[in-house]
């Protein structure tokens, strides 16, 4: 399996919806910034992401990034470029939903899957139902518009 640095929206999202367990199912090891963690833990999280943020999974490896070169990148939020700096590092799959720092993370060359993506190959792998996911997904207040899931949905309508 390939490794993943994870953003926390996409943490955030699958936690809300009971299926952060995935993750690990996709990919090993899982990462996730220091800065992520912070977000994560913050007052402004759920409660559930908040108290499973605070008793972490064994599988899930908190590290800090070490390089400097991608800090004065405008526009990315500090939890952005630190996910961006462990993926460069340690050569991982990058878990996140936004959009400037997807094409940022693409335009160096880093393989990019949102919180739709893990859940569209989960659904492809068996592990979920998609249509239950995106139903329950729905429901947080993940911006994603109707389009796009049902975009999703069509390319996958043997799963649905």
């Amino acid at each position: 399996m390939k490794s993943v640095v994870c953003d926390t929206g996409p943490v955030n999202y699958l936690v809300q919806i009971e299926s952060v367990w995935l993750i690990p199912s996709l990919f090993e090891p899982v990462i996730l910034p220091r800065s992520c963690l912070r977000e994560l833990l913050s007052e402004s999280a759920p409660g559930r992401v908040r108290q499973w943020a605070d008793s972490l999974p064994s599988w899930m490896e908190i590290r800090e990034g070490s390089s400097t070169e991608l800090i004065s990148l405008k526009g990315l939020s500090d939890a952005d470029i630190e996910v961006l700096i462990l993926a460069i590092e340690t050569k991982s799959v990058v878990l996140m939903d936004d959009l400037a720092a997807r094409r940022y993370a693409q335009s160096l060359g880093l393989a990019v899957v949102g919180t739709l993506g893990v859940i569209e190959i989960a659904a492809r792998r068996g592990l979920i139902s998609l249509r239950d996911s995106f139903d329950r997904l729905q429901q947080t207040n993940i911006r994603i518009t109707e389009s796009l899931y049902q975009q999703i949905l069509e390319r996958n309508s043997d799963l649905a």
